[in-house]
């Protein structure tokens, strides 16, 4: 799944029960974050077999945070679906999550690339460089899900 796939065959979040148009962008989320670990533990693997331990251990930091956004992603539902959420949102909240996930997955998709991009025969300068704008953007998203948990939690009463 790529990041213009996020709302393939998704009808809105008023099309269904909140509870559950929300749980089926998580688990998306949770797809793209998957592919994303995968291929820095790629990475990562590749700079532990050729004994670049500086990118063995920039790649590891940036997979752990990956993976407390993917667990973060995966247990929301206690979180985002408190039995006192209404079950549908305005069409304002509907718009203004659907910029959210987008940005969201266009994030994801920036990550990607970046990790894909990654060689261990690189100057470190540029190791660096693309380390810090993929930790950026790993920065950005953990944002953008509290902010969309705000949203979502914004129409509770």
């Amino acid at each position: 799944m790529n990041s213009n796939d996020i709302y393939h065959d998704f009808k809105g979040y008023n099309a269904a029960p909140l509870a559950e148009s929300e749980k089926a962008i998580r688990c998306r989320f949770s797809e793209l974050i998957q592919v994303l670990i995968e291929k820095i533990t790629g990475c990562r693997d590749r700079a532990r077999s050729m004994g670049r331990m500086k990118m063995l251990s920039e790649t590891e930091a940036v997979r752990k945070r990956m993976e407390n956004l993917k667990i973060e992603i995966d247990s929301r539902d206690r979180i985002y679906v408190p039995p006192y959420l209404k079950e549908k949102i305005s069409i304002v909240d509907e718009e203004k999550l659907r910029e959210i996930d987008y940005h969201a997955a266009g994030l994801m998709h920036e990550c990607g690339e970046i990790i894909d991009g990654f060689s261990c025969e690189e100057l470190d300068l540029h190791i660096i460089e693309s380390l810090t704008k993929l930790n950026s953007n790993i920065r950005e998203l953990e944002k953008i899900c509290h902010e969309r948990k705000g949203l979502l939690l914004k129409d509770r009463f």
